[in-house]
């Protein structure tokens, strides 16, 4: 279990990262457009052409999976490694938002 030290620092690196991203996302990637490489270019335009909606759900998605993936990590962290496919299977049989 972690302390609320140890806790106060995550809260403090989750706001500041969640800020960063926000902050890119209103500047319109101005930082990542500039990164010459395929995916991150494939990976602006695939956002780049989802409806306002989507763009909207895209980042309680993107909590949800993240915490599926921590959530596997620590029910496995004694026994196996991280695999991909429990995680999807965790992904494919729930509701995530």
């Amino acid at each position: 279990m972690a302390s609320s030290k140890q806790l106060a620092a995550l809260k403090k690196l989750q706001e500041f990262f969640r800020s960063e991203i926000q902050a890119e996302v209103q500047a319109g990637f101005a930082r990542l457009v500039q990164i010459p490489d395929s995916h991150v270019i494939d990976k602006l335009r695939y956002y780049g052409s989802l409806s306002e909606g989507d763009k909207a759900c895209l980042p309680r998605l993107l909590r949800a999976l993240g915490k599926r993936i921590l959530w596997v990590r620590r029910q496995n962290a004694q026994t196996e490694p991280y695999r991909p496919s429990l995680l999807l299977q965790m992904v494919a049989g729930s509701k995530l938002v």
